[in-house]
């Protein structure tokens, strides 16, 4: 019996968060067979968490912890991506982020549909007490607003074909905080999105979170991605018009703690 397509995921963490455990489990919890998962993570780390990985879990034999080669989320995950050539589907999850049952199987289905290039579902988030403070259920909508405001397409629980990244890089290592956002707007040129109606994920809500710690740094980023991106002089004076309205529904979400 085939297996179904390759995903690989990767997870770039320092190892410092007691929520990485909770992370893997929301994975091996998927049972999806073909799966292979890469931990990058600062060379002092890696025994720790293979330590971690054993005594937590009974032989997670498709998990693999790597020692950074550069230090920064978008180099790991391009460590990860540069470093699985055979992969079909491929995706990557924050520490403090948690898959949803289910959650692999609903993204692989719908990617193995034909122009389909990447999928993304709705998502809840959740404070350090495990209380809903709210869903982002917005799909297209959320998917047409990221372009021009507030950056409303989830990360967590997405999946993107392989074959459509055509640059050497996934990701482009000088982003911090809106590396996701410049990789949609290059996918999004490339086949279809696919909204998953169904919660794909769990974030973690918490000031400690780099975009909401930093979060004009994440306002600033965004902007200048969806400007280096925009096609024509109507696409940039929308995202003009749009800065003032996107940075207060951003600081306001911060009220959401």
């Amino acid at each position: 019996m085939a297996k179904g397509p390759l995903v690989v995921i990767a997870i770039a963490t320092a190892g410092t968060r007691s929520s990485l455990l909770k992370t893997v489990e929301s994975i091996i919890q998927q049972n999806y067979e073909n799966l292979k998962v890469k931990i990058v993570c600062p060379p002092i780390a890696v025994e720790k968490i293979k330590e971690e990985l054993k005594n937590n879990f009974a032989n997670p034999s498709n998990f693999e912890v790597l020692a950074e080669k550069e230090k920064g989320q978008s180099a790991a995950i391009n460590q990860v991506f540069s470093e699985s050539p055979e992969a079909d589907f491929f995706g990557w999850i924050n520490d403090d982020d948690f898959y949803s049952q289910g959650s692999l199987y609903r993204a692989v289905t719908e990617l193995n549909k034909s122009g389909v290039v990447a999928v993304f579902g709705q998502l809840i988030y959740v404070n350090e007490a495990g209380k809903t403070l709210g869903k982002n259920r917005l799909g297209r909508v959320g998917f047409w607003s990221s372009k021009y405001g507030p950056n409303l397409t989830p990360q967590p629980g997405s999946l993107f074909r392989v074959s459509a990244v055509t640059e050497s890089l996934l990701l482009n290592p000088n982003h911090k905080f809106a590396m996701d956002l410049d990789l949609w707007l290059r996918l999004r040129v490339r086949g279809r999105f696919t909204f998953i109606k169904q919660t794909q994920a769990f974030m973690l809500w918490h000031q400690d979170a780099a975009t909401v710690k930093q979060r004009k740094n994440a306002l600033a980023e965004a902007y200048k991605i969806r400007l280096e991106h925009s096609k024509n002089v109507f696409d940039r004076l929308l995202i003009k018009l749009l800065w003032i309205p996107t940075k207060i529904i951003a600081y306001l979400s911060i009220k959401l703690i």
